[in-house]
């Protein structure tokens, strides 16, 4: 599983004093009239961090350009930039991505690989949205992705940038999940009951306090409604995945923390503000929302990781979880939300 399964991430990294958000990033000086031009406080930092994008991606493009550039095992032999993938409409900066080729040998083993990374900006932050990779891969490459990610001083983000926000872990459907429902549904039933439990093998689970962002099903009272559905699918094994995500997004997933600003919040986009994110599942043939190569589900409440061996220990966690989810056993939840390992 740990040279198989895909796990997609997030790096974040955030300055204490910046303020802008998602009406900010999306404002553009040849856009709508009705839109409010931001303050040139959120303007300027949007500007800012835009240079600090170009110039970080600039110090691992040339670290790859003479081909030998070392950490470890792995050598970087080459790095190629491209524009990225712009998550909004603001003509204020410019969003990169980068593919490394990525060269390991030792021990008699050699192999080649390249990784896809995104540059991009999120509210107060930069944001690294990773290429899903294996576990193995992280563990592979570990000191040269800590010298490019992590390192401060002459690699950036200097130091005032520090991770924050979301470090969020994206499991792969199709090798996580394959088809089972039954994995699928084992795998969130585990989750409920390991975060709102006492016991210490997943207390990384419950580090992050971020409630706003990505809410326990305890948290803000969502979980009788969860296993009332858990309890109804016990009964429907043939049922397809699609159809449990979808009955979970719209009848367990309706309400999130109030700490959140909810004013920019539509009801619709409640699903995407849990700690275990399905709306990148399709619901059906039709639905088309993400391509079947990229559906996943987004476990959220972690917070930016500040190396890769903090990645790899959540990581392990999460296995563990998913070890058991395809073990063969069938688990489920009682009506007061007690872990129940079925006959």
């Amino acid at each position: 599983m740990y040279d198989t399964v895909k796990i997609g991430t997030e790096f974040t990294f955030r300055r204490e004093e910046f303020i802008f958000g998602l009406k900010d990033l999306a404002w553009s000086p040849g856009g709508s009239r009705k839109q409010a031009k931001p303050d040139e406080t959120a303007l300027g930092q949007i500007r800012a961090a835009g240079v600090e994008i170009i110039n970080w991606v600039n110090d691992i493009a040339a670290a790859g350009k003479s081909g030998k550039f070392q950490k470890g095992s792995t050598t970087l032999e080459s790095v190629t930039v491209e524009p990225g993938r712009k998550k909004h409409e603001s003509s204020l900066y410019e969003a990169k991505k980068i593919t490394l080729t990525l060269v390991c040998k030792g021990k008699g083993k050699f192999c080649k690989e390249t990784w896809t990374v995104n540059f991009d900006l999120d509210p107060n932050c930069i944001e690294l949205q990773a290429q899903p990779v294996t576990f193995a891969f992280y563990e592979r490459h570990r000191e040269i992705l800590n010298y490019l990610f992590f390192r401060r001083g002459s690699c950036r983000p200097d130091s005032d940038w520090q991770t924050g926000g979301g470090g969020h872990i994206s499991l792969d459907l199709a090798t996580a999940f394959g088809n089972n429902l039954r994995w699928l549904q084992n795998f969130l039933v585990l989750y409920a009951d390991a975060v709102k439990g006492e016991n210490f093998r997943y207390d990384i689970l419950r580090r992050s306090g971020d409630v706003g962002n990505a809410p326990f099903l305890h948290e803000i009272g969502e979980l009788p409604a969860f296993c009332g559905i858990v309890q109804t699918f016990d009964k429907m094994p043939g049922a397809p995945i699609g159809e449990l995500v979808h009955v979970i997004n719209t009848e367990v997933y309706t309400e999130i923390d109030p700490s959140i600003d909810s004013t920019d919040v539509r009801k619709e986009d409640y699903p995407h503000y849990q700690a275990v994110n399905l709306e990148h599942i399709n619901v059906d043939v039709r639905d088309h929302r993400t391509p079947e190569s990229e559906q996943r589900v987004e476990m959220r409440r972690f917070d930016a990781q500040c190396c890769v061996e903090e990645l790899l220990d959540e990581l392990r966690c999460l296995f563990a979880l998913l070890e058991e989810s395809r073990s063969g056993k069938k688990y489920s939840m009682d009506n007061d939300g007690k872990l129940v390992l079925m006959a």
